[in-house]
This record gives structure tokens, C-alpha cells and sequence, in this order.
């Protein structure tokens, strides 16, 4: 491209400009963040869904905290694919698979499989795109091998000293309503996801002083979120040109206001001409 095609982008020439909250004006420490983020769904596993106590021991893997993949609720694999919807790589737990596994999963082509995959959550296919899931993928590796070891759940590795079930895997409680054992039959790694999301409700749809994500994070808001004066003094600049500015976010009130307050002060409010929070977008941009 020459330089004769680039366009000036002027944010002052606008009438509104809109922005999200979580990772764009409001920054965070990412380590602290992920370390807290993990924690918070591992003493979930193991306090309502009965896994392995020592995931408590765990701390999150750097190597496999990432965002943008796949995960193949059938075979355990973490995909990584192209934007022609082929499999570039894939991990199984912490073992990248060989091109002879790749063809033999998802064909010579590495495509046939996800043919009809459109980038969203399918039945097979679980996405993991925002920062909320990378210390999901990292644990999610742990469960994988957890549950081909047969050591995912506290009483399995109770038992294992009066009998060996080292080389049984382990499958979801048998208090899984029977529509979902049938579904979990076809998809054996399906549970796995289920119960990561279930962390998702339990933390994050909690009443703000319950779980174990919210009272840390109001506790010791400092430790995870950068305080912004330098965004503060720029959005001033561009109400005082006249711009009209307003936040759209997914976060909750009660969490969207300790961010926001922390960050750009008690006057962060009043930097915005309107705020919507529990937008669930994307759906919220089609209707």
C-alpha cells in the first residue's frame, strides 16, 4: 500500500465514538489477572464438581494461556486453524499431535472436519476467543489429561490405593440428567467444557460478594487493573472537542463500576454520555 492511500482517521471530526471496557480502556495486569482467573475455576472444580484436589496445587501454564482456538469436544484436541478452516496444530493435554494423527482426525486435507465449522460454537467445537478463556485453555490441558489418566475426581485418586483405575478414564457423575449422558457418549470430552462453563455462571452471574473471582478483585482491585490518567486526560480532550462518547461492555454493573472507578477515578462516570453494561454482545449488534 503507498502512502497515498492511506486515510486520517480524526476521532475529533466524529459526533460519537463508542467503547468497550474490559482490555481496551480498562487495562489489566495480565499475569495477576490470569493467575486469579485460574484460581477462581479450579476451587470451583474442586468445591462443586468433586475434581482432583491437587489442582489446587496448579498454577496457570503460560505455555498453553492463549486465546483463538478450538476445542474438539470429541476426540480432547485443542485446534489451532487458518482462516481456510484447516488444522495448522493441535494439542492433546500438553502433546502436540503428528501430522500422521492430524490426517488420521481430520483428514489428509486437515479439513474435512470443520467443512461446516462458520467460527462459532457448534456441537462438537467449543471456541475459546477472549481473554476470559485463555486461563481456561490452560487448565482446560490439566483436565484432559487429568481425565485420560482416570485421576480427574478427588474419589478416583481416593480409591486408587485399594484398586487400580489408573488406566480407566474418567466420565461426568453419574448425577448428569440422562439427556446429557447420551450427548457426553457421542462427545466424551463434551463434560469437560460444560463444567468450565459452569465455572463461567458460578463466578461471574454470582451476587458480587459471592464465588471466587468478584471479592478478590474488589479486595485488591490494585493488584489487576491499571489505573489510566493518561486515557482519563484524552477522553477529556475529546468531550472538550465536542464528541459525544459513550461504553458498551458485557460486564455487570457492580463489576463495570469498580473498573471503571478504579481506573479513571470518581469522575468516571461523568466521561461518558451514556454506559450499557450486560450487553452480551456480539448478539447484541444483531438484534
Amino acid at each position: 500500500m503507498s502512502d497515498s492511500e492511506f486515510v486520517s482517521l480524526v476521532l475529533a471530526d466524529y459526533d460519537w465514538i463508542g467503547f468497550d471496557l474490559d482490555h481496551t480502556l480498562v487495562r489489566y495486569k495480565m499475569e495477576p489477572f490470569l493467575q486469579l482467573s485460574y484460581e477462581a475455576a479450579v476451587k470451583f472444580l474442586v468445591t462443586q464438581k468433586g475434581y482432583n484436589k491437587a489442582l489446587l496445587q496448579t498454577t496457570v501454564d503460560r505455555d498453553f494461556a492463549t486465546k483463538g482456538l478450538l476445542f474438539d469436544n470429541e476426540l480432547g484436541h485443542f485446534l489451532k486453524i487458518n482462516r481456510q478452516r484447516e488444522v495448522v496444530m493441535a494439542y492433546h493435554g500438553k502433546r502436540r499431535l503428528t501430522k500422521h494423527e492430524l490426517d488420521k482426525a481430520y483428514g489428509a486435507d486437515h479439513f474435512t472436519e470443520l467443512k461446516d465449522f462458520n467460527g462459532g460454537r457448534t456441537e462438537r467445537f467449543e471456541v475459546f476467543i477472549t481473554y476470559f478463556d485463555i486461563a481456561c485453555v490452560a487448565l482446560m490441558t490439566l483436565m484432559v489429561e487429568m481425565r485420560d489418566e482416570g485421576r480427574l475426581y478427588q474419589h478416583e485418586v481416593e480409591s486408587s490405593s485399594s484398586s487400580s483405575s489408573s488406566s480407566s478414564s474418567s466420565s461426568p457423575s453419574p448425577s448428569q440428567p440422562l439427556h446429557q449422558k447420551s450427548i457426553y457418549q457421542r462427545y466424551p470430552y463434551m463434560f469437560l467444557r460444560d463444567d468450565l462453563m459452569a465455572n463461567f455462571s458460578f463466578n461471574f452471574d454470582c451476587p458480587f460478594d459471592q464465588g471466587f473471582y468478584f471479592p478478590e478483585m474488589a479486595k485488591n482491585t490494585g493488584k489487576y487493573i491499571y489505573k489510566r490518567p493518561d486515557v482519563t486526560q484524552w477522553l477529556h480532550t475529546l468531550r472538550n472537542a465536542g464528541v459525544k462518547l459513550f461504553l458498551a461492555t458485557n460486564a455487570r454493573y457492580d463489576y463495570a463500576e469498580l473498573l471503571l472507578t478504579y481506573s479513571f477515578g470518581e469522575e468516571a462516570k461523568r466521561l461518558f454520555d451514556f454506559v450499557v453494561v450486560d450487553c452480551q454482545k456480539p448478539a447484541f449488534f444483531c438484534g
